[in-house]
């Protein structure tokens, strides 16, 4: 159970650490593109062109700051396996002791998704990235 819930914590991380990445790279090669347009632009005297080209410099910058924000927030979102460890040591005791509203606040703060294929028989669970951590991290409080 520890090592499928961290695998599944850790690609669900992996993979959006990876979209971002993609996207700051397509922005930097948008900046890179728009920094040539500017330029003739500024040398054509065509300040319609140069401005409309400088706004989606900076909205692109933007959303370049907004991704390394987010990159961070990810990156320190990776739980270890000492974390799945000591939520799921401290789990039995305290869900036998939590109210059924508690128990609720619980499973939707781990489980992100549960799917069943009817014809196959199957159950998949995905759960939240950062689930296990915010467990762990409110048990050792």
């Amino acid at each position: 159970l520890v090592a499928a819930t961290l695998a599944a914590s850790r690609a669900q991380t992996e993979k959006a650490i990876e979209e971002l990445e993609t996207e700051t790279r397509a922005l930097s090669r948008e900046l890179g593109r728009l920094g040539g347009e500017m330029e003739r632009a500024l040398a054509a005297e065509e300040t319609a062109r140069l401005a409309d080209a400088q706004e989606r410099a900076a909205a692109a910058e933007r959303r370049q700051s907004e991704i390394r924000g987010e990159l961070a927030d990810l990156r320190g979102q990776i739980i270890d396996e000492a974390d799945v460890r000591t939520a799921l040591a401290e789990f039995d005791p305290v869900r036998d002791e939590l109210s059924p509203p508690a128990k609720s606040r619980l499973l939707q703060l781990l489980i992100q998704r549960v799917d069943y294929d009817g014809q196959a028989g199957t159950i998949s669970v995905a759960f939240h990235a950062t689930g296990i951590k915010t467990l762990a991290m409110e048990v050792v409080q």
